[in-house]
């Protein structure tokens, strides 16, 4: 029985950094560092089939990360009650997801660190774990969550409704990129550029089934069922709201991140810096 986070817009934080081809005449070149099990991989490779990147005029070079923090819940068994389980986490410690689960925690006095056997480990591994039977809840990556739902396995509580219950408005983007700010200034058109070519990817991944189909060997599913799950999930989990919602709610549950992680997370910025979002075509 899974239990998973409302994925938004790719498997895990991305980080990106780029570089513009000065060279008169040539596509820019922009280098995105991603995880190698992430969705922003199958984004990249509908881009390329489909020429985005040429038509947008970009060189997007790619470097692949073995892992990163993000979050989805995959729970095994009929409840959902957490006291006295064994919890795989994967992303670590200060994982977001596994914050905001504990902060939801708190609400019922249940200190899910102490009341809860926790297992930190690699997204793989975990969910070996899991299908053996060796934990009762896996906190872990949305992909690996579909593999466990496509065993068999059915997610119980959404942790978009977690976060509203935390303070947000609605389904909030828990992942994205990470680009340097002077660069972003000097480069806004590159950038906006390639945020509305992997818009277009997402799109053609929405409305395609064939395309699902291309992409069987980079995913890894083993039948046509499980294939359906990783689908609809990452439908679900494109971010459809405007980015000035999605700021107000960040704010809000970056607090509550701040009073659960401590300054092992933030630091000693206990609000969401000014500028932390890209507005496209603006100057914000």
């Amino acid at each position: 029985m899974c239990f998973s986070t409302r994925c938004r817009q790719v498997a895990a934080v991305v980080l990106v950094a780029t570089l513009a081809n000065s060279a008169a005449y040539a596509m820019d070149r922009i280098r995105v560092a991603a995880q190698i099990t992430g969705t922003l991989g199958w984004e990249l490779e509908v881009m390329r089939a489909h020429e985005l990147d040429r038509k947008a005029n970009l060189d997007i070079e790619t470097t692949q990360l073995a892992s990163t923090e993000a979050g989805q819940i995959a729970l095994r068994g009929g409840s959902v009650g957490l006291k006295g389980r064994k919890l795989g986490v994967a992303g670590g410690p200060l994982d977001k997801s596994w914050l905001l689960l504990q902060a939801f925690a708190r609400q019922s006095s249940l200190d899910l660190k102490k009341q809860s056997d926790i297992v930190y480990g690699a997204p793989p591994l975990l969910t070996e774990k899991a299908l053996q039977g060796e934990t009762d809840a896996t906190l872990t990556f949305w992909n690996f969550c579909a593999r466990l739902e496509g065993k068999g396995m059915r997610r119980a509580i959404d942790m978009a409704d977690i976060m509203r219950q935390l303070g947000a408005s609605g389904p909030v983007a828990m992942v994205g990129y990470v680009v340097h700010g002077a660069w972003a200034e000097r480069n806004r058109g590159i950038l906006d550029r390639f945020f509305s070519a992997t818009d277009q990817a997402k799109k053609i991944l929405a409305d395609s089934p064939d395309e699902w189909q291309r992409l069987v060997p980079r995913i890894g599913v083993s039948d046509s069922a499980e294939l359906d799950v990783y689908r609809r999930r990452y439908d679900e989990g494109i971010p459809r709201r405007s980015v000035e919602d999605e700021a107000a709610d960040a704010k809000a549950l970056y607090r509550i991140l701040a009073d659960v992680g401590g300054r092992d997370l933030v630091g000693s910025a206990r609000e969401l810096a000014p500028g932390t979002f890209y507005m496209a075509g603006s100057r914000e």
